[in-house]
């Protein structure tokens, strides 16, 4: 029989799937994307996701308003490179929307295995669907 995936083990699954949801979403149909801090062009598979406010914020860790391709270098030894984050956003969205990203960070959020399976199944299937349009 089958062990049972925990919820941890789900949470991960559904990171990894969202990273490719987010950088799928922002390759055009070659597969390359931007970088939203340095504006650096890679294919997707060797850009991360980068979060805005920072993950650990579950309220806005799965936020496709909160989450863009990022290079490796502003993601990780740039800090999220926040200043020209935020400056594309609000450059994408506004100041009132950015604010409301913020402002959604801030919130309290516990989430139930049965939501990262959902989660975890939503993406798994857009994944499939962006996989179709973008060269792998």
């Amino acid at each position: 029989m089958a062990k049972k995936k925990t919820k941890t083990k789900i949470r991960q699954e559904l990171d990894a799937m969202y990273s490719r949801y987010i950088r799928l979403r922002d390759a055009d149909e070659n597969g390359m994307c931007a970088c939203i801090s340095c504006g650096d062009v890679k294919h997707w598979k060797k850009m991360q996701n980068g979060h805005y406010a920072s993950r650990t914020c579950y309220s806005t860790r799965w936020d496709d308003d909160n989450c863009h391709t990022q290079c490796l270098a502003c993601n990780r030894f740039r800090e999220g490179n926040k200043i020209w984050y935020r400056r594309k956003l609000v450059e994408m969205y506004g100041e009132d929307k950015v604010r409301k990203i913020e402002d959604k960070s801030l919130e309290d959020v516990k989430y139930t295995k049965s939501d990262y399976e959902e989660m975890l199944e939503f993406y798994t299937k857009e994944v499939v669907e962006l996989l179709k349009r973008v060269k792998d």
